[in-house]
């Protein structure tokens, strides 16, 4: 019970942006080699999600309410001319709540439509990089099964045990590949730079999942500069790129 106690609590913190960098380690840890709290994670942010969009109906409801007394009780009155005792000043105080509601839910909404882009156009790299050996199952042919099956802890593990000391880009960008669908964004967006800036074959396809994770965590900034350049790169992600730009912009 502790402990999932432990990791509900390592949830919320996360997405209230609080870990602390031993809890930010742990939580890493736990992603990484706990199943159940893989599992956990993942139900989460589909519940918050759901959670989210109730919220925001709720929000639009009261919005509506409050700006339909507000109507009713500011015809022919001053609404400059009104202190705290006054009834009409807390309808004026209640528009102004409704200004930054509103605020709050486009923001919201915007960081919804952005998560909608990401899910149109991204689906998991396909398996190119296989290798079979002759007599034997070797470590790499369980990491490429695990990933084709989306046991992506697994492949996460077994790549990382091939790599070892040895620098491979290409199991290097199947890491990165691992840690964006289990949503450990900021390694991946690490692994993907590295990949970009040491491997001219396998910087293609990092870039266009570079752009996409800063897409999914709402970095709009650094997604629209990553489109920008593969945009101007002019290989089979280009045409691509240049859509999702028109539609952040």
């Amino acid at each position: 019970m502790e402990n999932i106690e432990r990791n509900i609590y390592l949830i919320e913190r996360k997405y209230d942006n609080s870990l602390t960098p031993n809890e930010q380690s742990e939580f890493e840890n736990k992603l990484k080699s706990d199943k159940n709290f893989q599992s956990l994670f993942k139900n989460e942010n589909l519940m918050v999600g759901g959670i989210i969009y109730k919220k925001r109906l709720e929000l639009l409801d009261k919005i509506k309410h409050i700006e339909a007394n507000y109507q009713k009780e500011s015809q022919n009155n001053n609404i400059f001319n009104l202190k705290p005792g006054n009834k009409k000043f807390w309808s004026v105080a209640a528009v102004i709540t409704i200004i930054i509601s509103v605020t709050s839910l486009l923001l919201d909404f915007s960081k919804s439509n952005n998560s909608d882009l990401f899910d149109t156009y991204y689906y998991t790299y396909e398996n190119i990089y296989r290798v079979r050996s002759n007599n034997e199952y070797s470590k790499i042919d369980q990491a490429f099964e695990a990933y084709d099956k989306g046991n992506f802890l697994d492949a996460s593990n077994l790549f990382e045990e091939i790599l070892g000391t040895d620098v491979d880009y290409a199991i290097i960008f199947y890491i990165a590949n691992t840690q964006l669908e289990m949503g450990v964004y900021e390694k991946a967006i690490t692994n993907y730079s590295k990949v970009i800036a040491n491997d001219a074959r396998w910087g293609i396809p990092a870039e266009w999942y570079l752009a996409l994770t800063y897409l999914k965590i709402n970095n709009i900034e650094e997604a629209i500069s990553t489109f920008e350049s593969i945009k101007k790169s002019n290989n089979s992600y280009s045409s691509k790129a240049s859509e999702i730009i028109t539609k952040l912009e």
